[in-house]
């Protein structure tokens, strides 16, 4: 019976690391995909090195956001979750006109329309 019962302990320790591994990759390929953005932008906005990074972080922060946002409730026609996804866009755009010159937040605002479309 107390080999049963550590038996059952261990696969559900294992379970829980899993879901922890999985979650930890999620937010590294996030990590990585919004570094590259950055990384691309520096070049289409003529960013400095400083700038890269907190922009880079700044759309992490916006996508993570998104996740945890989506995670709760994935309906996009629920009311609840438009007004928390408007509440991040307008987090992010405060953010990005803190970082960016006014010419850079035009330049950037017209990449984000174009690919949109």
């Amino acid at each position: 019976m107390k080999k049963i019962f550590t038996l059952c302990l261990v696969a559900f320790a294992f379970v829980l690391g899993t879901q922890n591994i999985e979650a930890q990759s999620k937010t590294q390929a996030l990590e990585i995909q919004t570094k590259t953005i950055a990384k691309d932008l520096k070049k289409e906005l003529s960013l400095d090195d400083s700038q890269e990074a907190l922009l880079a972080r700044a759309m992490y922060a916006k996508e993570l956001a998104y996740v945890e946002v989506l995670d709760k409730n994935s309906d996009m026609k629920n009311q609840a979750t438009k007004d928390a996804l408007a509440k991040i866009d307008t987090k992010f755009k405060r953010r990005l006109m803190e970082i960016l010159s006014p010419e850079q937040f035009k330049k950037f605002s017209a990449l984000q329309h174009k690919l949109r479309k």
